[in-house]
């Protein structure tokens, strides 16, 4: 009522954003778009359906809502790499983010390597090894696999501590498991 009295009051064209119910009792979105000739008593209007841009609309809400609380209550587990020896030591949590089975994991680098997705080697080793030489941040995205294929995305982050004392530089940091989030955001990608 208010879009055709606005309409008709002034002469200029309007639009408008609606939910119908057809005759049929199917419930649509559309967008109404209109125009009064005061002269002829006439009213012109366009509808054009968007239901399914807005039916998009609200999953990509409703997956943003779900990203922001899966990022809310991700757990992360602790790390640490002893450079001297190359120990690789994983709290708890983090064998189960990186899917270290007691068989698949001796707390060497090379074994914690070892849990990651193929594809995903070659970048992490390098980036781990960028860090080590250049005393830098780790902070990267990555895959793991467990052996009968299933994968977990994950985030790691650490720095360098303990660089005063000789015998003990290490980094240290935590490891997010971040699958929910990236299923999340393929999803909305896909939906996009």
């Amino acid at each position: 009522f208010s879009f055709f009295e606005q309409l008709l009051q002034s002469g200029e064209q309007h639009d408008g954003q609606f939910k119908f119910i057809s005759r049929t009792g199917r419930e649509f979105y559309a967008r109404a778009e209109g125009c009064a000739i005061s002269s002829a008593s006439q009213c012109y209007i366009a509808i054009i359906d968007i239901t399914e841009n807005i039916r998009t609309h609200m999953q990509l809400t409703e997956i943003s809502e779900r990203l922001q609380l899966a990022m809310d209550t991700s757990a992360a587990g602790t790390w640490e790499l002893h450079l001297p020896s190359m120990h690789f030591y994983l709290d708890s949590h983090n064998h189960d983010i990186c899917l270290a089975g007691p068989d698949r994991f001796d707390n060497t680098y090379s074994s914690f390597i070892a849990l990651i997705h193929p594809d995903d080697h070659f970048m992490v080793d390098q980036h781990f090894r960028t860090a080590i030489n250049a005393k830098t941040d780790i902070d990267i995205s990555c895959r793991f696999v467990n052996p009968t294929g299933q994968a977990h995305f994950a985030h790691i982050r650490g720095r360098l501590v303990d660089t005063s004392v000789p015998a003990s530089p290490r980094f240290i940091g935590i490891i997010w498991d971040i699958t929910e989030k990236k299923l999340l955001e393929e999803k909305t990608e896909a939906l996009r």
